[in-house]
């Protein structure tokens, strides 16, 4: 029984690095996803930029022309233009701030980035793997510990009501 208990440990270890090297995994593909979005919003940036040079306005002269306009349809365009300005500055700042991020804080500081959607759209298109780099290996062994873990205490709670079990039949 107890080499059935030895082939279930490993396992459990293996399964658990398995599972965990996938978070730097993600983390970099969600890293990648966001850069494109900060990619693209810097093209619609530079759009307004060149309109509002255009119309002889710095980008914030040109942003408040439109949100104070009274036509509401040209204050919506407004408000577009700053919800676009809005959303470029804080991708910037969640990719800026993952990528200066060392490898002990990079879990606590990516989930408090985190932006949904994006984490929804990464995790659609998912490609599991494994990083050979110190980054995977640090993941998988906390993985590995983790396997153990949780094989450790279904072993022991399995194993003390299965005592107490066999004591109530012996009374």
């Amino acid at each position: 029984m107890k080499w059935i208990s030895g082939i279930i440990d490993r396992l459990l270890a293996v399964l658990g690095a398995l599972i965990l090297s996938q978070a730097p995994l993600y983390m970099l593909q969600y890293e990648h996803r966001l850069a494109g979005h900060v990619n693209e919003l810097q093209l619609l940036t530079n759009k307004f930029d060149q309109a509002a040079h255009q119309a002889g306005k710095s980008l914030p002269e040109y942003e408040q022309y439109f949100l104070q306009h009274s036509d509401e349809m040209i204050a919506g365009q407004g408000q577009i233009i700053h919800n676009v300005l809005e959303r470029k500055k804080s991708f910037e700042s969640s990719y800026r701030v993952l990528k200066e991020t060392h490898i002990w804080n990079r879990p606590f500081v990516f989930l408090y980035q985190l932006n949904l959607p994006i984490a929804k759209e990464t995790l659609a298109s998912f490609q599991p793997g494994i990083l050979i780099n110190p980054e995977g290996f640090f993941y998988a062994l906390i993985g590995m510990g983790l396997g153990f873990l949780v094989f450790s205490t279904i072993h022991r709670s399995l194993s003390l009501i299965f005592q107490k079990f066999s004591r109530k039949r012996t009374v």
